[in-house]
């Protein structure tokens, strides 16, 4: 899928919308997910593939089909498809979705970056492919824009997009720049108001920050419509689909909230939805990628404990972790600092404040200790990304540092995209790109060092980044 007709998107993954990922984030939520053992995934609006090819990658026994209506992206993902010799995955090039995939039955569907950005005609389409092929305990994936967060994005989207709809390409991008630089000149001189203008200059800011690719598809498509959560699943009702949780925990999971925001939920009577919608708008929440499946009776219902799940890792190595105040700080090597609230403190009583965890550490291990509310617990470091949920990532053999080898994939990507992926499926571009093409399991730290006129510490740095499980 392009941005618009005559602009790209880029080239990148969506680490929420990874099948190992999501199949232990739901065992967290205690429900139940398709094995990952020949599980068939459709990725709708695959563009290049690149989120696909990962998965893939990662998951040699399943299946994979990407969808597209873009011809020339479909192809590209062939291409590299067949370059990193991947033979599980296939490649659709459509504008008829619906007669194209009704005949197939889906464990996941992913839909990221879609459902906002097509016409309802469509969005209707991608909701019945969900009811009709989704297999019994299948998952759908769909991101979209929501409110209230993007209401100012979209006050400036309206504002401009009739100046541009008729220019083309990089000249759009440059007109639409020199707007919201003319626009952002005006807003500091507006004295009224004040907090309205905050926010707007808040969202220029962010505009200003964003890639072309983006640009194009927020506020030059066709399509762009944000909706409230609450209106989001009103459509799955229609559709006897069901809403899980959001495939983000930070987003879903409200742990030990403050007194007022406790009284605010309370007074949703144990509307779910309701809550969310509540939180959305104390916290102005602009993206969601919401979990979805087909309805079914709370007694069929298959509900999986989450001490069962032996896969969270730490998502980054731990520096020190020492008491504060009511809380558990926990400083990690990059110096980036979480607090974790005082229930959690039985958990790190283990602990010196010396002691240094590793990345990729189990969370199992880390519990060996007494677990008086495990499940509390688990939910309150998820939700923090203190640590991450990855049935697949015991299939990340860790870089070696005597002899670095990256994946057949990731050479691709780098040889294609300029980025590679790391442990925890993000989009990384190293230090030092030229040593990656070294990085084949036969030359040593030290010749890729001397290969590429730089430091050995370089080269162990782009490996660091290489083996990080980290999710922001």
């Amino acid at each position: 899928m392009r941005a618009t007709e005559d602009i790209r998107y880029p080239a990148y993954l969506h680490q929420y919308a990874q099948i190992g990922y999501l199949s232990a984030l739901l065992s967290s939520y205690g429900v139940s997910s398709p094995p990952l053992e020949q599980a068939v995934v459709l990725e709708l609006g695959c563009a290049y593939g690149t989120n696909l090819l990962v998965m893939a990658e990662a998951h040699p026994e399943a299946r994979f089909i990407g969808f597209d209506i873009d011809l020339e992206a479909i192809e590209e993902a062939q291409s590299v498809a067949q370059e990193a010799k991947l033979t599980n995955v296939e490649f659709v090039a459509s504008s008829n979705m619906l007669e194209s995939l009704k005949h197939h039955t889906f464990d996941y569907i992913l839909a990221h970056g879609l459902f906002s950005w097509v016409s309802d005609e469509v969005k209707e389409e991608i909701l019945q492919l969900c009811q009709t092929t989704l297999s019994r305990d299948g998952v759908g994936y769909i991101n979209y824009n929501c409110n209230p967060g993007w209401l100012n994005a979209s006050s400036i989207r309206e504002l401009f997009i009739n100046d541009i709809k008729n220019v083309k390409g990089a000249e759009r991008i440059d007109r639409f720049r020199d707007k919201l630089s003319s626009f952002k000149g005006a807003l500091q001189n507006v004295s009224d108001n004040k907090k309205a203008k905050a926010y707007l200059q808040r969202e220029v800011e962010l505009l200003e920050e964003r890639n072309d690719g983006f640009l194009a598809g927020e506020m030059f498509s066709e399509h762009n419509d944000p909706f409230y959560i609450s209106e989001f699943c009103q459509w799955l009702d229609e559709y006897e689909l069901e809403y899980l949780g959001d495939a983000n925990p930070a987003l879903h999971i409200q742990v030990d909230p403050p007194k007022e925001v406790q009284i605010l939920i309370g007074e949703c009577s144990g509307n779910v939805i309701k809550q969310l919608q509540t939180i959305d708008f104390l916290e102005h929440r602009k993206f969601r990628s919401s979990l979805v499946r087909k309805k079914r009776s709370p007694s069929a219902i298959k509900k999986e404990s989450p001490e069962k799940n032996s896969t969270y890792k730490l998502h980054s190595p731990l520096k020190r972790m020492v008491k504060h105040g009511d809380c558990i700080e926990i400083t990690l090597m990059d110096e980036k600092v979480i607090r974790a609230p005082h229930f959690s403190a039985p958990f790190f009583s283990q602990f010196e404040s010396s002691h240094i965890a590793s990345t990729g550490d189990t969370f199992q291990t880390l519990t060996r200790a007494q677990k008086p509310d495990f499940e509390h617990l688990l939910l309150t470091l998820l939700s923090s990304h203190f640590i991450i949920p990855s049935s697949d990532s015991e299939r990340w053999s860790p870089i070696c540092e005597k002899r670095p080898q990256i994946s057949l994939l990731n050479r691709v990507f780098h040889k294609k995209y300029g980025f590679i992926y790391n442990a925890n499926k993000r989009s990384v571009s190293p230090p030092n790109l030229r040593s990656l093409q070294y990085m084949d399991g036969r030359h040593t730290t030290e010749e890729i060092a001397q290969a590429t006129k730089t430091s050995k510490e370089n080269v162990h740095e782009t490996i660091l980044l290489l083996n990080q499980h980290q999710i922001y």
